[in-house]
């Protein structure tokens, strides 16, 4: 497998979600630097857990691509969140290299005072990505000269005491609310993720996730990534390629299709012929897959990837 860094990765799937809605990658970001920076101030988590609940946080609302929830979710007070809270649980645990952290998701709407009985590691860190989520919420809101004030009205019922005091904390040392409004906060959290460098096979799954994210706008899509991705690299062994070569197949085949998570599902699934109109729109997804992974993926794989796709 090709090396990529945490922040490739990052771009990839930030360029792949942004396709289906850009409002929750932004969130999301947001989301990971407040947390990293929480966990950073309480002092007793590892880097790499550091760099998983980065991603963690990147994806907590990944389940509202697959329900109506996405514009209720911006507003303060959420009533309605279980559904996107279920399959966020449920791509964490199944699809991602974060299945461990997939109660974290389920329980990040719950309030403080509901999560006992919760393992405390999970527990805590459910708490964490809470107080995050709604601090983000709160400030795109226009109240950010408050928010910490109006967190702390929550304090012991909705929000963890523990984890806004390490938030004031964090603020008075690092200025991290009045930097979340800049354009370079995520450079912060992309040197805590690259503290500790992705294995091959940890990037493997990593583009896996992103390719089964596909899922939450046409199952078929998968399906058919899957067997292409199968099919080419059985190919390339019969064609003699080395093992290398046969490696950078896999890896074109595997996001071939990428960009199909941009185009609307009313055209991916449609059951007959596509019309002439429905069908120029299918076809930019060759270059929608290019825009995602460009400059991020060895420019090899990336010709093979595109290769295949104006083939089809």
């Amino acid at each position: 497998m090709a090396e990529l860094s945490s922040r490739q990765i990052h771009n990839i799937v930030r360029r792949a979600l942004n396709k289906v809605d850009e409002r929750l990658v932004d969130h999301g970001e947001r989301v990971a630097y407040l947390v990293m920076h929480m966990m950073l101030e309480e002092g007793s988590y590892d880097a790499r857990t550091i760099r998983s609940m980065s991603f963690v946080s990147l994806l907590h609302d990944i389940g509202a691509y697959k329900t109506e929830e996405i514009n209720d979710m911006v507003r303060f007070e959420v009533e309605q969140c279980w559904n996107h809270s279920i399959y966020g649980y449920l791509f964490l645990k199944y699809l991602s290299p974060f299945c461990s952290y997939a109660p974290v998701v389920l329980f990040h709407h719950t309030p403080y005072e509901e999560l006992e009985g919760m393992p405390v590691p999970l527990k805590e860190l459910a708490e964490c990505i809470s107080l995050a989520d709604r601090v983000d919420v709160y400030m795109g809101q226009g109240n950010g000269e408050h928010v910490l004030q109006i967190m702390e009205t929550y304090g012991g019922t909705r929000f963890s005491p523990k984890w806004l005091d390490l938030l004031k904390r964090a603020e008075q040392k690092n200025q991290v609310l009045e930097k979340l409004s800049g354009r370079f906060f995520m450079d912060e959290v992309f040197e805590a993720q690259e503290k500790v460098p992705l294995s091959e096979e940890e990037i493997d799954v990593f583009l896996k996730m992103i390719i089964f994210a596909i899922d939450f706008r046409s199952r078929y899509t998968v399906i058919h990534t899957i067997t292409t991705t199968s099919i080419s690299k059985q190919l390339a062994v019969l064609f003699g390629f080395d093992e290398t070569k046969v490696d950078k197949v896999r890896q074109g085949a595997l996001p071939h299709d990428l960009g199909k998570i941009g185009i609307p599902v009313e055209i991916l699934e449609f059951p007959g012929k596509l019309s002439p109109q429905a069908m120029r729109i299918m076809r930019t997804h060759v270059d929608i897959t290019e825009e995602i992974v460009g400059g991020e993926i060895e420019e090899e794989i990336i010709r093979s990837c595109y290769a295949l796709t104006v083939w089809k």
